[in-house]
Formats: structure tokens, C-alpha cells, sequence
């Protein structure tokens, strides 16, 4: 949130000095307030820079989070389906005496295929989707 209050801090005082610049009394603003028109530009410069370095700064983080959520998502849904997978597979050797209803493999099954369905829906839609 810090950021983004700076970032419109930035933005307010770009504005500013724009409407200083654009003004037809710059002869009498730059004697008041000591600064040539250079200056104001070199200022606006350095301002939009630290905007621009800001919005880097904050994309950067936003894809190294991304990353570490995508493979905890990803070692999840692995330890998940291994998990469906065996519980299954117990189900089905007879030599043992591990029995599950009908029920609750329809629900493992179907909630496993729903999940798995969705997240690469998810994935797909972050990797395809329209970009601002």
C-alpha cells in the first residue's frame, strides 16, 4: 500500500509540474519559485523514473510470488492425486482387509478430476488472458 501512496504522490507532482511547464507565465512562476525550465524538466524526469522503477519493483515481486505459489500449487495437487491414486489402489487389493464405500470414491474421484480440471483452467487463463 506504501508504494501505491507514492506512486499517486509521484503522479500528483508530475501533474504539477506539467501545468508549470505548460503555462503561458513561465517568465514569472520560475522567478518565484527559483527554478528554470530545465530544472522542472529534469524533475519530471527523475520523478517519472522512480515511478517506472516503483511499477518494475512491484512486478518483479508480483512474478516471484507467482512462482513459489505456482509450485506450492503444484506440490500439492501432486501429493493430492498420489494420495487419491493409493487410497484407490488399497481399495482394490483384496488381500488386505481396507475397505472404502462406493460413495467416497466417487466423491475422491470426482472432486480430484473437478480440481485438477480447474486449476489448469486457472493456469491457462493466467498464461492466455488478455494483458493490461
Amino acid at each position: 500500500m506504501e508504494r501505491k501512496g507514492n506512486n499517486d504522490i509521484l503522479k500528483r507532482y508530475l501533474q504539477l509540474l506539467s501545468e508549470k511547464e505548460s503555462e503561458g507565465t513561465e517568465a514569472k512562476e520560475e522567478e518565484r519559485a527559483g527554478l528554470t525550465s530545465r530544472e522542472i524538466k529534469d524533475e519530471k524526469e527523475r520523478l517519472q523514473n522512480r515511478m517506472l522503477e516503483s511499477i518494475l519493483k512491484d512486478k518483479e515481486q508480483d512474478r516471484s510470488q507467482r512462482k513459489d505459489y505456482a509450485s506450492m500449487i503444484f506440490g500439492f495437487m501432486c501429493w493430492y492425486m498420489f494420495a487419491v491414486f493409493f487410497i484407490i489402489i488399497l481399495n482394490g487389493i483384496t488381500i488386505n482387509h481396507f475397505h472404502v464405500s462406493d460413495d467416497v470414491i466417487l466423491a475422491l474421484l470426482g472432486t480430484t478430476a473437478i480440481e485438477v480440471i480447474g486449476i489448469f483452467a486457472f493456469v491457462a487463463k493466467y498464461l492466455f488472458g488478455n494483458r493490461q
